[in-house]
């Protein structure tokens, strides 16, 4: 009987040990795949906050190209060309006068353009050309 209490305690003993082994290691891996999970799932958000930001960067291109394409359609427009083209180079259409108001001096200047290569002028010599024109004959 003592023989069999020996076995046995050897035996509960033998099996105390395999489950302690067998929970250390299912905790280690345990352990080991809760922390790879984590790593994943830290991962996953950082990838999906630089998916997010690619794609707010996409849509403010996007928004750009728009507006740029609005102006160029608005530009290719004959009403638009001649606008610039009066606005910014100064220029004007054939038989029109420009008024330039200057506020800071309160005067007015009228630019009348000169006609210098009429018909009147094309048969005259340059010395006759320059009497027409400082003693209007």
């Amino acid at each position: 009987m003592i023989q069999d209490y020996k076995e046995s305690s050897k035996k509960y003993r033998e099996l105390k040990n395999k489950i302690n082994m067998f929970l250390a290691i299912f905790v280690v891996i345990f352990i080991l795949t809760l922390i790879s999970t984590i790593k994943i799932f830290v991962k996953n958000n950082k990838e999906n906050e630089s998916i997010k930001k690619i794609q707010e960067q996409a849509q403010k291109i996007e928004n750009e190209n728009q507006e740029i394409q609005t102006l160029i359609d608005n530009y290719n427009l004959d009403t638009s060309k001649e606008k610039i083209a009066r606005e910014k180079l100064n220029m004007m259409l054939p038989g029109e006068e420009v008024v330039v108001i200057n506020n800071n001096k309160n005067e007015i200047d009228i630019k009348i353009p000169v006609k210098t290569h009429s018909d009147n002028y094309k048969n005259l010599s340059n010395f006759q050309k320059w009497l027409k024109i400082f003693f209007k004959k």
